[in-house]
């Protein structure tokens, strides 16, 4: 499964990405570029994992890209309901997003 993504507005100034399908070395790319527009006229931002198949070392590092983007810019991203797939990774990398 490919990686899919719906992009929501649920306030001014937030944004939500909900993912689903496998976060890897092949869809990290389009999500990269879609988290940039999204950190540019956002505040805030919650990425929705819960949707999550698969995720490598790839979609890790874009996690970590994707948190200090924003807080190079004043911005929040949120990383929510992780699955048990981000969860497992996060654990091997002892990594807590805020």
């Amino acid at each position: 499964m490919v990686l899919e993504i719906k992009s929501e507005s649920p306030s001014k100034g937030s944004g939500l990405l909900l993912l689903e399908g496998k976060l890897n070395i092949y869809s990290v790319c389009s999500l990269k570029t879609l988290i940039d527009e999204e950190l540019k006229i956002k505040k805030t931002l919650d990425i929705d994992l819960s949707g999550i198949t698969d995720i490598d070392t790839a979609g890790f590092q874009l996690c970590i890209y994707a948190y200090r983007e924003a807080a190079r810019f004043g911005k929040v991203v949120h990383f929510v309901n992780p699955s048990r797939s981000a969860q497992r990774l996060f654990s091997i990398y002892q990594t807590e997003f805020e």
